[in-house]
């Protein structure tokens, strides 16, 4: 049972260690962005906002690359770890969120964070021995790399 558990949290770690990744191109790659978002303002600039999508990725970019760097950081099978390093990334999104204007930014980011937060409570529950949530904790994280990749899409356009 043990081993199962432990096999669940590094499936886990491993496949948010690839959405960090994608949470890093997603941040390097807004930089760039921003060079190209005088030349199109109707695509950079959103809504109300005068916040770029560049500007909005690139707060965002930050916080993510910096919690997930967490994630890759947990020992493998130590679920409990894993969980609180997963809601620790859904609550820095949360946070993140609170800085975004832009209003294509700040429509992917209750998902993102909903996923992690999903994901978090699910891990707490397989590392206190409820293999019954497995499948959840595969759905929230394919939740989250839809989430990663929505916004990684948004971020690296131009």
């Amino acid at each position: 049972m043990n081993r199962r558990i432990a096999a669940l949290a590094i499936s886990a770690v491993a496949l948010l260690g690839l959405t960090a990744c994608t949470g890093t191109v997603a941040g390097n790659d807004s930089a760039k962005d921003s060079d190209t978002s005088t030349s199109a303002p109707s695509e950079a600039a959103q809504g109300d906002s005068d916040q770029t999508v560049a500007d909005a990725c690139a707060a965002v970019g930050t916080i993510v690359q910096d919690a997930t760097t967490e994630l890759q950081d947990v020992a493998e099978g130590d679920p409990a770890a894993a969980a609180a390093a997963m809601q620790k990334v859904a609550d820095s999104i949360g946070d993140a969120a609170d800085s975004v204007t832009n209003a294509d930014v700040a429509a992917i980011l209750p998902d993102l964070e909903a996923g992690f937060a999903a994901a978090a409570e699910v891990m707490t529950a397989v590392a206190g021995g409820d293999l019954s949530k497995a499948t959840e904790l595969q759905t929230s994280l394919e939740d989250i790399q839809t989430s990663f990749a929505t916004f990684s899409d948004l971020c690296t356009a131009g």
